[in-house]
């Protein structure tokens, strides 16, 4: 066994005492990824495309 295939199988060794542990963190870990992606992409939308602007109308259907 090498030395990296060692540093990553010891890596990735998860207790089991830990396994209701486990979905909590990956709960957090995906909301703070989805959170900083979102926030890249209003940052770019931004720069490309200027401050957003409210839209007034009302929705299609109800009256005039």
């Amino acid at each position: 066994m090498s030395m990296y295939t060692y540093q990553v199988a010891s890596f990735c060794y998860f207790p089991q005492s830990l396994s209701s542990f486990s979905p909590q963190v990956a709960s957090m870990f995906f909301k703070e990824v989805v959170s900083k992606l979102v926030g890249s992409f209003s940052d770019r939308c931004f720069r490309i495309y200027g401050p957003a602007v409210p839209v007034l109308e009302k929705p299609y259907g109800h009256g005039r």
